[in-house]
């Protein structure tokens, strides 16, 4: 269980907690991750790099807020480094905790920094999560982009999914 039970705990994920690399073929399962920010069920925070044939199976948990965290990875991005998640999953609950501060949480990938490339296929989530009242950015694929132009080539979602009914109430899909 990576986690050390104190608040504002930050880049965690059940393969590592920041990666710059290639990750392939690897399989978290019955992982419960404890924190904050920057949490992500495979990466908590995606440099640059590839992650290939992984999932995730767990529970993401917070003692007080959610925020950049995702059922793949939490943030993405550093420059214009590439990123890419191929044949990837993620299934987690937030062990039945009702997440009322919950900031850029996506199924996928919670925020993507405004110059990174990312590259998403066939990967699927399924979130079981409960999100309470003061939410912002709270999406099935990505909860925070920060570049907002559309169709941009630098931002690829090719054969992805993430069931619906999956989050509680202040959930707007994006």
């Amino acid at each position: 269980t990576p986690s050390n039970g104190v608040r504002n705990v930050s880049n965690v994920g059940s393969l590592c907690g920041s990666n710059s690399g290639t990750i392939k073929n690897c399989f978290a399962h019955n992982v419960t991750l404890n924190g904050e920010n920057y949490v992500g069920g495979l990466i908590g925070e995606m440099l640059a790099g590839t992650v290939e044939n992984c999932g995730f199976n767990g529970k993401i948990k917070s003692s007080f807020s959610i925020a950049n965290s995702g059922g793949l990875c939490g943030k993405i991005g550093s420059g214009n480094n590439k990123c890419s998640f191929i044949n990837c999953f993620a299934a987690f609950d937030n062990d039945g905790q009702t997440w009322n501060n919950a900031n850029a949480f996506g199924g996928l990938v919670g925020d993507v920094v405004q110059n990174a490339v990312l590259a998403v296929k066939n990967c699927y989530a399924f979130p079981q999560v409960k999100i309470g009242s003061n939410c912002d950015y709270v999406n099935y694929f990505v909860g925070h982009d920060y570049n907002s132009v559309i169709d941009d080539p630098n931002r690829v979602f090719e054969s992805c999914y993430c069931y619906d009914n999956a989050f509680g109430n202040g959930f707007r899909p994006k």
